[in-house]
């Protein structure tokens, strides 16, 4: 007999918990120092800043910040690691 799937809303899945990525202290770092219109992720920031989509191993500085790809599909950033300096 097959199991019935576990649906969102379900007495067994656990309650949603929205995250707040705004509330963040490099969130609120980077959102003081650049504008949102140009870009609103730190993948967009460094497409931005590099003006290509970038590879592993591509890296920016930002305040004092060093933001490295460690993760790239062919049209997008999917990890990046930042690391104060």
């Amino acid at each position: 007999m097959p199991q019935a799937a576990i649906t969102a809303g379900s007495p067994h899945s656990p309650p949603y918990q929205r995250h707040y990525p705004e509330r963040t202290l490099l969130y609120q770092i980077i959102e003081r120092h650049y504008p949102v219109e140009v870009w609103n992720t730190l993948a967009g920031l460094i497409v931005y800043r590099l003006r290509y989509i970038p590879i592993e191993v591509d890296a920016i500085t930002e305040e004092g910040h060093r933001l490295t790809v460690m993760e790239a599909a062919a049209r997008s950033v999917i990890k990046v690691r930042v690391e104060l300096l």
